[in-house]
């Protein structure tokens, strides 16, 4: 197992063995220093305060079943740390994307693609280096060869959305999770907002849909429009991969949309502000299943 530490430049990655649950083995620590960053120049330095150097911000992990590697997204780098945890010695590549922010890297069916949400570039905050309307961009990995497949600009609603977002009130708009649908040719992205201050009025009110039919050409589609939200809210797929429920944390509710048409079936009403959801049923299992469901031990 590879953890990651969001904030610590002493140990960015650490691979563990849990072979043994009852006595979990430190394998190898991977420094800042293990990763290229020496200290020669600014650029070439970890800070966790981002004051004289880089916040590596290491946020979002996946796995691929095509190599069985572990995929770390830095966040703060926009670069995509490649692990082989089932060597003797555990190794570690970097893949550089032109993007930066995120909390989610996901892998397709089959493992042979990884997709990586990002913040950015974006129109407004970061480093306000997208253009207008952007709100992140979609990096696509090839976990094979090992290199970026593609980097696709991502725009608030409408792909062909040109208009600038700032001063409303999505402004902070920013993809945060990915899911794939069961042949992988879709991939569905919540879209939350950035972090910021509590008396800052944020939302987003769309999920952004792609079409990954070909991984190295994917192509925005038309949002799905959802209930108000914020922050890093969550969503799931049910088990059998037909329905995806998207919490609207600003409305009290859930977003139940239909995959086949792309479209909200219907709107459930919830508790206070709800981020996180799973499902789970007797004849079609968990959502985000671990592996087959069973019902070998009710």
């Amino acid at each position: 197992m590879a953890v990651s530490n969001i904030s610590d430049c002493s140990d960015v990655v650490s691979i563990y063995d849990y072979g043994n649950a009852s006595e979990i083995k430190l394998v190898k620590t991977f420094s800042a220093a293990d990763l290229g960053y020496d200290g020669s120049m600014p650029l070439k330095t970890c800070d966790e305060t981002g004051k004289v150097g880089l916040m590596l911000s290491p946020h979002g992990t996946g796995t691929s079943a095509a190599t069985g590697r572990v995929y770390h997204f830095l966040t703060g780098t926009g670069q995509i740390a490649v692990f082989d945890i089932d060597a003797d010695v555990p190794t570690v590549k970097l893949i550089q994307t032109a993007g930066s922010g995120g909390a989610s890297v996901k892998d397709l069916p089959g493992g042979r693609f990884v997709v990586v949400p990002q913040r950015g570039p974006r129109e407004v905050y970061q480093r306000a280096d997208g253009s207008l309307c952007q709100v992140g961009q979609l990096a696509v990995i090839d976990a094979v060869a090992e290199k970026v497949a593609a980097q696709l600009p991502v725009f608030y609603g409408e792909p062909t959305c040109r208009t600038s977002i700032a001063g409303k009130p999505y402004e902070r708009a920013a993809l945060q999770y990915a899911m794939p649908s069961p042949d992988g040719k879709t991939v569905f992205v919540e879209v939350g907002t950035l972090y910021g201050p509590p008396n800052v009025v944020a939302e987003s009110r769309f999920v952004a849909v792609f079409d990954l039919s070909d991984p190295y050409r994917p192509i925005q589609l038309p949002s799905i429009p959802v209930g108000a939200g914020n922050d890093t809210r969550d969503h799931a797929l049910t088990g059998d991969g037909k329905l995806l429920l998207v919490p609207n944390s600003l409305e009290n509710s859930i977003s139940v949309i239909d995959i086949g048409s792309r479209q909200v079936a219907r709107t459930i009403p919830t508790v206070t502000k709800p981020f996180r959801v799973v499902t789970c049923s007797e004849g079609i299992g968990p959502s985000k299943p671990a592996g087959p469901p069973t019902l070998e031990h009710k």
